[in-house]
């Protein structure tokens, strides 16, 4: 029986994939964007309450900005 396809690790990534590429055309790549997910579940309070989202994200943008993310 054929299936459809559809993404059994997480919702949503046939969406993201898309966007991945096109971002490619106008030379984007592994070196120049970084994707931040989160738990879209949780609220802001949560989210950094559990994770350390918002301060480990500050982290990896001030990264980024001054080149020291690998």
């Amino acid at each position: 029986m054929d299936v459809p396809f559809q993404s059994s690790i997480e919702p949503g990534t046939r969406h993201r994939s898309k966007i991945i590429e096109n971002l490619a055309v106008v030379n984007y790549d592994t070196n120049n964007l970084y994707l931040a997910p989160y738990d879209w579940r949780l609220s802001c309070w949560n989210l950094e309450e559990r994770d350390g989202y918002f301060s480990k994200l500050q982290s990896t943008i001030e990264e980024l900005k001054y080149g020291r993310h690998p």
